[in-house]
């Protein structure tokens, strides 16, 4: 910020001294021409600096950057190298107008790259408000549909286990200790629940204090192990807000899905044995006997 208000405060004091106090036309060009470039210099060492990327956009700023400098540099060595004594030839000339004209060629190819790469940003951070749970973070139900027809169209990917689970007397939780305590109780878990299964599984908020999973590459009989292994691991975890010693446990519910198209079916049959699980005194694990 700083640099930018010095080159900023020389170029206009240049400018001031060559036209009110020693009128030189001819140097005025130079300096605006050259106040300019250092102004797009400004930003050399965050381009240095930053990563590589593999994205078209961004390469394109970043290149279109380099030319800009590039250009901005070498346009005033080369007025100023041309053979002529006037500054009036050189204005009039359509040398003088192809260098305006790639000035502003380049500076709008610049600017569309930046605009492009901030309307892409802009809508991904909607893509991403659209299909994440404002306050855990994780796949809305909407978006856990969508990714669950990608992913299941994949036969590598089978056989498929869908998981309900839901926290055990959160209510409690709410009453004793506020809803702030309750909703970072909703976060840590839903930091906590995706590091339990593999990148390829599929985690998300339903609502409330309910979440569902869906496993992909294991049997009925494997998703319990993993589900039930989970449960344990949770009596060891320590919740931030809690206080120490306070218990949180889950129910779960589990039942295989053949395809795509009997997902829906699934997830209403891990729902009841979820709530089975519930009755049968909760923090338990509940499959689908026979499957």
């Amino acid at each position: 910020m700083l640099a930018g208000l010095l080159v900023g405060a020389a170029t206009v004091s240049g400018l001031y001294y060559f036209s009110r106090v020693d009128d030189q036309l001819w140097i005025r060009v130079q300096i605006l021409t050259l106040g300019m470039a250092l102004q797009q210099l400004l930003a050399v060492r965050y381009m240095l600096t930053a990563k590589a990327s593999a994205d078209r956009l961004e390469k394109w700023v970043f290149w279109t950057y380099w030319i800009n400098i590039a250009y901005a540099l070498l346009r005033p060595v080369a007025v100023w190298l041309l053979p002529v004594q006037e500054v009036q030839e050189v204005t009039r000339s359509g040398y003088w107008l192809l260098t305006l004209a790639l000035a502003v060629l380049f500076s709008l190819w610049f600017a569309m790259g930046l605009l492009a790469c901030c309307v892409r940003d802009m809508l991904d951070v909607l893509r991403e408000e659209r299909n994440r749970d404002p306050l855990t973070q994780l796949l809305n139900r909407r978006v856990f549909m969508e990714c669950a027809q990608t992913l299941m169209s994949d036969a590598r990917q089978a056989p498929w286990v869908v998981v309900a689970a839901d926290i055990d007397y959160f209510k409690q939780i709410n009453d004793r200790w506020g809803h702030a305590c309750g909703d970072q109780v909703l976060r840590e878990l839903a930091q906590w629940l995706p590091r339990q299964v593999r990148e390829n599984d599929l985690v998300a908020r339903f609502g409330g204090e309910e979440f569902v999973l869906l496993l992909t590459g294991v049997q009925l009989q494997e998703a319990y192990v993993i589900v039930e292994r989970m449960r344990e691991n949770l009596h060891r975890h320590q919740f931030t807000m809690l206080p120490a010693g306070a218990a949180l446990t889950l129910s779960f519910g589990l039942a295989p899905v053949i395809n795509w198209e009997s997902l829906e079916s699934a997830m209403m049959q891990a729902d009841v044995l979820l709530y089975e699980a519930k009755n049968a005194g909760r923090d338990r694990v509940q499959a689908l006997r026979g499957a």
